[in-house]
């Protein structure tokens, strides 16, 4: 499953647990890290990688020293249970066709939203424009990203069916003793994937001057087309920001 968070933007097709970095985790976290690039050599887990799992967008960029008002950072995210695949992704991913598929799919998203409440005369103008606005996403190929930093690492998801680790460990422990030694299939209660991270960047100059370009093939000829491209250019600039995080917390305490 992709997913692509950027320092101005997150495009992603799921969310992940909604929390700032200063938000108090009132509810046990059902996600946590088993293990990462640099646990092997007794590294620690980089900034940049934890900004970006808490969502906070400006801690990602001070973490890789990146000036966040005059760039932007595209993160990449691939998971699965294969690391060696996913790394093998990692080499061979267009970061820019990535970029301009989930652009692709912004339009579609936008269009519903300032659709709903309209007349029929009102939402057919603005599919025209969307065609249009669309076909320039898919077309777009962002000249100027420059790969950053990448890092993998190994999560453990909680079963849904357990409110905590320790109930968990706890009904685990009692399916081994009662398997007499037997396999327990761990997936019963946890899940063990890993996830990749793909840090692109790119400066802002570069970036509006190629987005304006390609919202540039409608227009502004209709009350309609003329709120599209406002909504949609808001929409690109500052509605996907990393708004979701995944936060260990401090202890397992129920």
């Amino acid at each position: 499953m992709k997913k692509i968070i950027a320092a101005a933007m997150l495009v992603a097709s799921f969310a992940l647990v909604s929390a700032s970095a200063k938000t108090k985790v009132t509810e046990e976290v059902k996600v946590k890290i088993i293990d990462h690039q640099n646990s092997a050599s007794g590294g620690s887990l980089p900034d940049w990688v934890k900004a970006t799992r808490e969502g906070s967008k400006r801690k990602i960029a001070k973490a890789l020293d990146v000036d966040y008002k005059d760039n932007h950072l595209f993160i990449i995210i691939d998971e699965g249970p294969n690391l060696a695949f996913l790394k093998t992704w990692a080499r061979q991913v267009n970061g820019a066709s990535q970029i301009s598929q989930e652009f692709e799919r912004v339009v579609a998203e936008v269009v519903q939203a300032e659709s709903e409440g309209k007349s029929d005369t009102e939402v057919a103008t603005m599919n025209e424009a969307a065609k249009i606005y669309s076909a320039s996403m898919h077309n777009l190929v962002l000249n100027g990203l420059a790969k950053e930093s990448e890092y993998w690492v190994l999560q453990r998801t909680l079963a849904p069916e357990y409110s905590s680790w320790k109930k968990m460990e706890k009904a685990l422990k009692t399916a081994k003793k009662k398997s007499k030694g037997g396999e327990v299939d761990t997936k019963d209660f946890y899940t063990d994937q890993y996830v990749y991270y793909i840090v692109y960047l790119m400066d802002n100059d570069t970036y509006d001057r190629q987005m304006e370009a390609a919202l540039s093939d409608v227009g502004d000829n209709s009350t309609e087309s003329t709120l599209l491209k406002q909504s949609l250019t808001s929409k690109l600039q500052d509605a996907l920001v990393p708004s979701g995080a995944v936060v260990e917390p401090a202890s397992d305490d129920e």
